[in-house]
């Protein structure tokens, strides 16, 4: 009898806990999504590529950082490129997307489904990159940039504030 009464004061208190944590994700969730909006809204934030996925081939995992960093209407790239590159300098061993300067149009624009899509256009000195940037409210988020002289490509990664 006096096993029986632990047992059901045992099975009480983990029926508790599990409510207590249900109710912490949830918040957990609204927290993210406020950090989010606010990244969004002060135009200073981090994307982070997890993986690549270029035109002509399958998706590839990133085991090294690789960012997009924007501060207002500055944007710093540092991505890798697989794909088809249609005009190349003569010896050059620079193959990723890198630059850094000021964009030629940044427009940000709030989806229905509590995310954004960040529209940039970027004139780089040997080439013009259009990018979009789309964010869900959780923070994950998906880069395509298209490039005059390469072949399309997009990552997958997440958004977070600026280490610096």
């Amino acid at each position: 009898m006096k096993r029986l009464g632990i047992f059901i004061l045992l099975a009480l208190f983990s029926i508790q806990f599990a409510d207590a944590q249900k109710l912490s994700r949830k918040e957990r969730k609204a927290k993210r999504q406020q950090e989010v909006k606010e990244l969004i809204d002060n135009g200073r934030f981090e994307f982070n590529a997890n993986s690549a996925s270029p035109m002509s081939g399958r998706q590839i995992n990133l085991t090294t950082d690789y960012d997009l960093v924007i501060k207002g209407d500055s944007v710093v790239a540092y991505l890798p490129y697989f794909g088809r590159a249609y005009r190349a300098e003569y010896g050059s061993t620079d193959g990723g997307i890198k630059f850094d300067g000021k964009a030629e149009s940044i427009n940000v624009e709030n989806n229905k489904k509590d995310g954004y899509t960040i529209k940039m256009k970027m004139r780089a000195p040997k080439d013009v990159y259009e990018m979009v940037l789309t964010v869900g409210s959780s923070g994950y988020a998906s880069l395509s940039v298209n490039s005059q002289n390469r072949q399309p490509i997009s990552y997958s990664g997440v958004i977070d504030d600026i280490s610096d």
